[in-house]
């Protein structure tokens, strides 16, 4: 029986012959900055509205990532789809106000919809695999086709 390097946590040599531990997938800063920015756009939005608590929850939410804990990426992530959920109550108010006054909305509704895209992305960006390492995630196994040995 043969087990792959990210079975073993071997390290494994990549085509240049650097040693790599086990696996390709992005670096964690690919994983990690998504969801950095999504925050910082989610807290101006809330500056925006005057709501400052938010905005301070959503300025600081970032530092969670630096705590090397399943549970802080939770949060972010919860605090992500939360904000996704702002974006389209903040997409239906514009879109009955454009619509009252006659006002064009296909373009808002798109730039609306690719941001309320986007925070998710950010959200799911967290699962990568150099992120469920350092942070001891333990979703990956749930999308394996095969089970464990």
């Amino acid at each position: 029986m043969t087990s792959s390097p990210e079975d073993t946590g071997r390290p494994v040599r990549d085509s240049g012959g650097k040693p790599t531990l086990g696996g390709s997938g992005p670096p964690l800063a690919a994983c990690v900055t998504p969801a950095v920015l999504a925050c910082l756009i989610l807290a101006a939005h809330f500056l925006r509205s005057f709501t400052l608590p938010l905005v301070l929850v959503f300025l600081l939410l970032p530092l969670l990532l630096t705590v090397r804990k399943a549970w802080a990426v939770r949060v972010v992530q919860v605090a992500l789809v939360m904000g996704a959920f702002e974006w389209v109550m903040t997409t239906l108010s514009i879109l009955g106000d454009r619509r009252a006054t006659g006002e064009p909305f296909g373009r808002m509704v798109l730039i609306m919809g690719t941001v309320t895209l986007l925070t998710l992305l950010a959200a799911v960006a967290l699962e990568c695999r150099a992120s469920r390492r350092r942070f001891g995630l333990r979703t990956g196994r749930l999308f394996q086709t095969a089970p464990p040995e």
